[in-house]
């Protein structure tokens, strides 16, 4: 849950939050992105400083939650972005995400694929038993 310093409205998802920052509150004076996840107290003056630090959240609940499992070869990781850099070492990569069928033969283009239709995509968005709870935390990278 994020929630907005300046006008207190609360946001379930980063990028509706990151919107509203930039539709409401970016020309105030003095205006700082402020993390506002789960009462999060950094500020940041720039924009690519703060989006870094909300991916570490995200980072952070991915690590203490769930294990992420590629359905293809059964390997763990905790956390997002070493999951998806796993995919490289697949010949085809299936898109991991709930409703999409898209498959590439190149890294780079999976990368683009995500980027360009899937750029906010939460835990929830992954296809189904490529989640599991944290109790065989032993076994995950």
């Amino acid at each position: 849950m994020f929630c907005c310093s300046y006008c207190a409205k609360d946001f379930s998802h980063v990028h509706l939050y990151l919107s509203h920052l930039r539709n409401f509150h970016r020309y105030d004076p003095h205006f700082n992105y402020i993390c506002g996840f789960n009462n999060c107290p950094m500020t940041f003056t720039t924009f690519s400083s703060f989006r870094k630090h909300l991916y570490q959240h995200n980072e952070f609940k991915t690590k203490n939650e769930n294990i992420l499992t590629c359905r293809t070869c059964g390997y763990k990781s905790f956390l997002k972005s070493k999951f998806i850099l796993h995919f490289k070492e697949h010949d085809i990569i299936f898109c991991p995400l709930k409703n999409c069928q898209a498959k590439y033969t190149v890294y780079s283009s999976f990368k683009s694929h995500l980027s360009r239709y899937h750029p906010c995509f939460v835990l929830n968005d992954l296809k189904s038993k490529i989640l599991t709870p944290v109790e065989s935390r032993n076994q995950a990278q």
